[in-house]
């Protein structure tokens, strides 16, 4: 297998044309395929906005004033957006 597609493709003859062999590219299932990498500041905002977007309507659902609704949930958001961002990621454990 080939080092440098990292093992995700490999080649494979199939025939020739004109004396030049033609190679098709088949997928190697063996490669456990893996979420992708999201940064941290972005995880954060997207539950910032989740919940004020949650926090907002549900105010406005049961009778608070649209101004009020809209501050209290903007400073949630922030508040919601700095505890993620600062307390939201994994850390690795101690190797032993």
């Amino acid at each position: 297998m080939n080092r440098a597609n990292c093992g995700r493709f490999r080649s494979a003859p199939e025939g020739s044309v004109c004396g030049r062999s033609r190679h098709v590219l088949q997928y190697d299932r063996r490669v456990h395929l893996r979420m992708p990498s999201i940064d941290q500041g972005v995880q954060s905002f997207a539950w910032a906005a989740v919940f004020f977007l949650i926090l907002w309507l549900g105010m406005l659902a049961v009778g608070v004033s649209g101004g009020t609704a809209l501050i209290l949930s903007l400073v949630a958001a922030g508040a919601i957006f700095l505890f993620v961002r600062l307390n939201g990621e994994d850390r690795p454990s101690p190797r032993v």
